[in-house]
């Protein structure tokens, strides 16, 4: 299912800060696109690897306590 089938309904009703990242195979600028404008916040494109998602994991946390601290 295509990202921005769950990202957008998910940030229209949300009211808390909340991160969202996908994982697809598309690696196509279009699909990329597509996700930002629904809200996503980060795309892997598979196969990602460990250190790729912890990565990612470790920016959304950073950026949770620095929006926590405002």
């Amino acid at each position: 299912m295509p990202a921005f089938f769950i990202a957008c309904p998910a940030r229209s009703k949300s009211t808390l800060h909340s991160q969202l990242s996908t994982g697809h195979a598309r690696t196509m600028v279009r699909h990329r696109e597509m996700a930002s404008e629904a809200g996503v916040n980060a795309c892997l494109t598979k196969p990602y690897t460990d250190a790729e998602l912890l990565s990612t994991l470790a920016q959304f946390a950073a950026q949770d306590v620095a929006h926590a601290a405002a």
